[in-house]
């Protein structure tokens, strides 16, 4: 089964532009996902990402949306579930913890 991705922001970080950050994303999914679309107006912008559900893809997303500095508020709508990229690295931190307790 796929699973598609929708980010979407107000603000790209400092010194960034969308095609950048879409070519950044295609490198980084190689062989796991594909960015399928891209684009940014005045009130902001959106990257649209396909991948397989077995893969670790979208943890790679949110750790490089995380490392280019990409608001908190920032949405990710995965599957139609909509969550705010603070929320999901919140997650992340858990589920790490989580695993050196084992």
């Amino acid at each position: 089964m796929e699973r598609f991705v929708y980010i979407y922001f107000h603000d790209l970080p400092d010194d960034s532009v969308v095609g950048d950050i879409e070519d950044d994303l295609v490198d980084l999914l190689d062989g796991i996902g594909e960015v399928t679309g891209a684009g940014s107006g005045i009130t902001g912008g959106n990257i649209d990402i396909e991948f397989s559900e077995e893969s670790d893809a979208l943890q790679k997303v949110i750790s490089y949306l995380l490392s280019c500095g990409f608001d908190a508020e920032t949405i990710l709508d995965i599957n139609g579930e909509q969550r705010k990229l603070s929320e999901l690295d919140e997650k992340r931190c858990v589920n790490e913890s989580e695993k050196g307790t084992g």
